[in-house]
């Protein structure tokens, strides 16, 4: 088993940072960064996370780390800047499906910040129904069911993973309306059910 050594990590990053090997100081300093942030010591935590960030700004992962830095202090706002941060890299480099597990994995907990990124992706993609289906998931996590039912509707406008789209579907509306939500959905995939007339009831 490999000992972990964070004075000796700091020192070989500020010698890669000084040495012109910026990628290579960052993936140290943000390794740093994790293993401070796992051990509650947020600020600390942060500040090598945003000397990570200075050196590879474009790295979209490295804001989900500080944004669970600033969770820990308190810093609700500024969370939610690190997840601005995130959604436009993670759009940019065109990452979006590549990047949101990560975001699931480490932001289970916090079903707003991963509706901010869900809404952000939507803003320029809204052929596919993957961050309908994301954004649908953390609307039902935080209670809005009513919304999210609403996601998956314009989810299956896009006519992809409707297999996905429908199984979700199924299971708000049951949450919504009991056993009675599964004749709904039923009614509604055969066309004897309006969108209109299925929201309504």
């Amino acid at each position: 088993m490999v000992t972990f050594h964070p004075k000796e990590l700091l020192r070989e990053a500020k010698q890669a940072e000084a040495a012109g090997k910026f990628r290579i100081a960052s993936n140290q300093y943000a390794t740093l960064g994790v293993y401070l942030r796992k051990r509650a010591k947020f600020k600390e935590a942060k500040i090598v996370l945003n000397r990570a960030i200075r050196l590879s700004p474009i790295s979209a992962r490295l804001y989900i780390q500080k944004a669970l830095c600033d969770l820990g202090l308190g810093l609700l706002p500024e969370a939610r800047s690190a997840i601005d941060l995130f959604s436009h890299y993670a759009i940019e480099r065109k990452m979006v499906e590549s990047y949101a597990p990560y975001l699931e994995a480490h932001l289970g907990n916090y079903p707003d910040l991963r509706k901010a990124f869900y809404e952000e992706v939507l803003q320029v993609e809204r052929t596919d129904s993957f961050a309908f289906l994301g954004l649908a998931r953390a609307m039902k996590q935080s209670g809005d069911l009513a919304e999210a039912e609403k996601a998956l509707f314009e989810a299956l406008k896009t006519k992809t993973r409707r297999r996905d789209v429908l199984t979700l579907l199924r299971e708000l509306v049951e949450a919504r309306s009991g056993k009675a939500g599964q004749e709904l959905v039923d009614r509604f995939v055969a066309g004897t059910l309006s969108e209109e007339e299925f929201v309504g009831l």
